[in-house]
């Protein structure tokens, strides 16, 4: 009973340490990696939103930032860009300060492989780089746009590894799997006991979220 399918995901605890090894450590970047730990930091965060589950949202969402920064920062890709009420932007216009930028990251073809964020959220580096290449190129994005930019000379650097929260982060990924593992079988057993279909695919579907941000729960 909602056996969520894990082989392309990574738990929270998982999606932390990566984000360590490639950003705090700058260690060697994997795409697949990458993207898999920023859809479930993303997840965390939506779930966190909703209710189901507590995190320290301010200090996950900076995470969040810095995955998707590192994303477009080492990848590249196709972009869309979006104005405050979701409209396309048109390519090569100025980019409002409240633009939101949708990113199709080069290389993956899968239908959730989408990442949005407000431009205003990543590194000013990414965000004067992103502008000055809409305006001259449009929605194509190179890595080598971003290795080759000069951050000296322009006095903006690439977004660091923030400094304090790290214990926080550190906790709340491996106590929050414990907690959810609790949940999860209290929601197991309301769901297999209930004759209420509506009920139970509501509980099922709680499992499930459960599982896209905790991993397996099941054992």
């Amino acid at each position: 009973m909602a056996r969520a399918d894990r082989r392309d995901k990574v738990a929270l605890d998982e999606a932390y340490s990566y984000y360590r090894t490639v950003i705090v450590e700058e260690g060697q970047c994997d795409l697949h990696k990458l993207v898999k730990s920023l859809k479930t930091v993303s997840r965390a965060l939506h779930s966190s939103s909703n209710g189901l589950f507590k995190i320290t949202h301010r200090l996950w969402r900076r995470i969040e930032q810095a995955l998707f920064d590192k994303v477009i920062t080492s990848f590249g890709g196709h972009v869309v860009m979006l104005d405050s009420e979701g409209a396309v932007l048109t390519a090569q216009d100025d980019l409002p300060k409240d633009c939101v930028i949708e990113l199709h990251p080069e290389g993956l073809r899968r239908a959730d492989d989408v990442f949005r964020m407000p431009l205003d959220d990543l590194s000013p580096l990414t965000q004067m780089q992103v502008a000055k290449l809409w305006k001259e190129r449009g929605p194509s994005l190179r890595k080598e746009d971003f290795v080759s930019y000069d951050c000296e000379s322009s006095g903006l650097c690439p977004m660091k590894p923030f400094a304090v929260g790290h214990e926080v982060l550190q906790q709340e990924a491996v106590s929050g799997k414990k907690v959810a593992y609790k949940q999860w079988w209290e929601l197991y057993w309301q769901a297999y006991c209930t004759p209420d279909v509506r009920e139970k695919q509501m509980l099922v579907k709680q499992m499930v979220s459960l599982e896209s941000v905790w991993g397996n729960l099941y054992y």
